[in-house]
């Protein structure tokens, strides 16, 4: 097998183009143990988690990203174009955020 993170990136976003999502996951896992620190693997991967409808682990990939994004480049902005984030997905993860936030606010409210 090839050991090079951006062949198992790309092949993961031919599957995911397929919606072949749980190989695509496969290999963008490769993609991440080849290259931790690479931001672009877990927001590939974020992806297939929001198109399984999978909200928490695709939150926990994108805020991964966020974090080596802020760690390696210091400027820049966070954004769904940058990611390659349709405003489909950026809604369903500012549904999700909203959905947490609430559910968060409701068990730690002061009583």
């Amino acid at each position: 097998m090839p050991q090079n993170a951006k062949f198992y990136n790309s092949k993961g976003n031919t599957l995911y183009a397929l919606r072949r999502y749980q190989e695509a996951i496969k290999c963008y896992d490769e993609a991440i143990k080849l290259e931790p620190n690479n931001p672009l693997h877990f927001c590939s991967r974020a992806r297939v988690f929001n198109s399984l409808r999978q909200e928490r682990a695709a939150l926990s990939d994108l805020n991964r990203a966020y974090n080596l994004k802020q760690k390696y480049q210091v400027s820049g902005v966070f954004t769904g174009d940058e990611w390659g984030l349709s405003e489909k997905d950026i809604n369903f993860i500012n549904d999700a955020l909203r959905r947490s936030l609430k559910n968060y606010s409701k068990k730690y409210r002061f009583r």
